[in-house]
């Protein structure tokens, strides 16, 4: 099982936290480590719910910070806790602040781009090896961790992938190791809009033979 710690921004976050955190808490394919939850001096009850939720949960720990704009508190401290934690050798995901809206409601409030599609290959002649995936829609950036059993996980830009014609938001990536036949990997993929929002997501493929592409 892929193991990972979550950094989660929260401000007036009140109506979907609870959710947010309950489906993280819900995630199969993933071992939370820790989830950081910094709240950005909400004026709801955010901050009391994280405490509860920190409560609860050892895994959980919740910070207190003064909201100093968007940009800054990104800067200073998600990408510094995230830098901490990469270097106890762990593999990061950021999500941002989204607002769900009524679970009835057909406007979808959120258009972070994230992972919806996943497929891996392996030429069955000379092993070459590469990963084909796909966005919801196009990210300005994306950090790729590919996750191989009893190999390690290995880390990518998506600038470092090549568009796939006559497919919308998918690309090509040579992954410069040759991946297993027919294991199981794992992708996640950190992605931004951009007006800088984060998301994250995880998808699963098997390794496939292929004739070269």
């Amino acid at each position: 099982m892929v193991e990972v710690s979550i950094i989660f921004p929260i401000y007036n976050s009140e109506t979907y936290l609870p959710r947010c955190l309950a489906s993280i808490k819900a995630r199969t394919l993933l071992r939370i480590l820790k989830v950081i939850l910094i709240d950005y001096s909400s004026s709801d009850q955010s901050g009391i719910i994280a405490d509860e939720a920190a409560r609860g949960d050892q895994r959980i720990r919740v910070i207190h910070q003064q909201n100093r704009g968007v940009s800054e508190t990104r800067n200073d401290s998600m990408v510094g806790i995230g830098e901490r934690l990469q270097r106890e050798e762990r593999c990061v995901f950021f999500l941002c602040n989204i607002r769900l809206g009524n679970p009835g409601s057909a406007r979808r409030v959120s258009t972070i781009p994230t992972l919806t599609h996943f497929t891996a290959f392996r030429d069955q002649i000379n092993n070459h090896s590469w990963i084909e995936l796909a966005f919801s829609q196009e990210p300005e950036t994306a950090e790729l961790a590919l996750m191989v059993t009893a190999s390690g996980t290995f880390l990518y830009d998506l600038e470092d992938a090549e568009e796939i014609a006559g497919q919308e938001n998918a690309y090509k990536l040579d992954t410069g190791v040759t991946l297993p036949y027919d294991t199981v990997l794992t992708l996640g993929a950190t992605s931004t809009d951009l007006a800088g929002n984060v998301g994250f997501a995880t998808k699963q493929a098997t390794v496939s033979l292929s004739s070269p592409r």
